[in-house]
């Protein structure tokens, strides 16, 4: 059984294609989106066996602490927990947060690492990812028998794109990923002061990756599956808005802010609420 992150104060059943059972932990949104640590420790039982820890998140846009990772570390150490470390977004980070690779932090707990290319140098599509093994007490061993296994049995990136990897980390210019960090948080700044202002929506500014979680009153608005329907139809791309969890979306912030105007409303999410038929009461 493994345990995954839940972006709501509620449950929601994910990945039942590939786990045979998961429950998913609840996070914080009012105290920074932290994860609920006793909530998830009474989630444990003699069955479970992993922790998934997806930092920085998607779609949260939250980057946890130094301490905060020690005190998930701690938990899994006491029962004896692998983690399982999403961190394709590592160091996709701005506004003064700081990425830690939770491998890094513990040399007692088994971590297995999951990144790739995709996000941090802007390459959807090429699937090139990797796995790595952190097992100082060879807990895993089996473990890794299998994920070899896997890897030969599934279609992986092409040959062009493998060949290029040593290059790409390598020598891709620190200035790339700044450039890239400022847009984001340019555009992070913008729609958090925007939705400030709007009725009835509330959001926790994003301190990595490129989304942020947008938590609307279903009394005015309905629930997230008819705020993001609405939204999409009245003012917004449909392919940067997504329904995340139950009363929450999330939004994808990559566009460059030199091409959106907030004298016209129609080019962020409270022009929803401008644009759209009279709210719910």
């Amino acid at each position: 059984m493994f345990l995954e992150m839940c972006q709501t104060s509620r449950f929601i059943k994910m990945d039942k294609i590939f786990w045979q059972n998961d429950r998913s932990y609840k996070i914080d949104m009012t105290n920074g989106g932290q994860i609920d640590l006793e909530h998830l420790e009474t989630l444990i039982d003699e069955r479970t066996r992993a922790l998934i820890v997806n930092n920085p998140g998607n779609p949260t846009g939250v980057v946890f602490s130094k301490e905060h990772l020690e005190d998930i570390l701690a938990l899994a150490n006491r029962h004896r927990l692998v983690i399982i470390a999403d961190e394709i977004y590592g160091d996709l980070t701005y506004d003064g947060a700081v990425f830690h690779p939770i491998a890094t932090l513990s040399p007692k707990v088994p971590v297995i690492t999951c990144d790739g290319i995709a996000k941090r140098w802007m390459v959807p599509g090429w699937r090139l990812g990797w796995l790595i093994v952190h097992d100082r007490f060879r807990v895993l061993s089996e473990v890794r028998k299998g994920l070899v296994a896997l890897s030969q049995k599934i279609v992986g990136p092409c040959s062009l794109v493998q060949g290029a990897l040593p290059t790409i980390l390598r020598d891709t210019p620190d200035e790339y990923f700044e450039h890239n960090k400022r847009v984001i948080s340019r555009n992070a700044g913008i729609v958090t002061r925007t939705l400030k202002g709007v009725k009835g929506v509330h959001c926790l500014k994003p301190h990595g990756a490129m989304y942020m979680m947008i938590g609307v009153d279903k009394s005015l608005y309905g629930d997230d599956i008819q705020f993001s329907s609405s939204l999409i139809q009245v003012s917004y791309p449909w392919h940067v808005l997504a329904s995340t969890a139950p009363d929450n979306s999330s939004i994808i912030s990559r566009k460059n802010p030199s091409s959106v105007s907030l004298d016209q409303p129609s080019q962020h999410p409270a022009g929803y609420v401008w644009f759209s038929p009279t709210p719910r009461r």
